[in-house]
């Protein structure tokens, strides 16, 4: 396990509880990638045997916890914003998107994937649970 300690710190800082969240300066310390102490940003020192190890300031840029999306269909994602009035007139699922997804291939799956994996990662998420048939398409493209 790799123990390497890092810090990233920000004027702005989602902290708490989503119930009691609140943005305040603050250094969040990380040990092998789980964060290990947050700390007020005022006064703040690093440690000496910190020389060899990492700190990254993002002045006044948020740093907030990322989003899970506990159901999507990455591939799916090229059809936001496609004309459905013809597929709602009927069962949309049969007669639209089965039929499209009929017609892809495990490349499209692949590729459609990997454009919904950044969409989502542009929107804060860093976290999904797709339900796809061609899973090891979609895991490739987000792994």
């Amino acid at each position: 396990m790799n123990d390497l300690r890092w810090w990233l710190s920000s004027e702005r800082v989602v902290l708490g509880a989503a119930s009691q969240a609140h943005i305040a300066p603050a250094v969040i310390e990380l040990t092998g990638g789980t964060i290990s102490a947050l700390y007020p940003l005022d006064g703040f020192c690093l440690p000496v045997a910190a020389a060899a190890e990492r700190h990254v300031h993002y002045g006044d840029k948020l740093i907030a916890p990322a989003f899970i999306n506990a159901h999507t269909h990455l591939a799916l994602g090229f059809l936001r914003g496609a004309p459905l009035q013809q597929a709602t007139l009927g069962n949309m699922v049969e007669s639209y998107f089965f039929d499209i997804e009929q017609r892809m291939s495990k490349e499209d799956v692949y590729a459609f994937s990997l454009m919904g994996a950044y969409d989502s990662l542009l929107a804060g998420v860093g976290l999904v649970y797709d339900h796809y048939y061609a899973a090891e398409q979609v895991a490739q493209a987000i792994a």
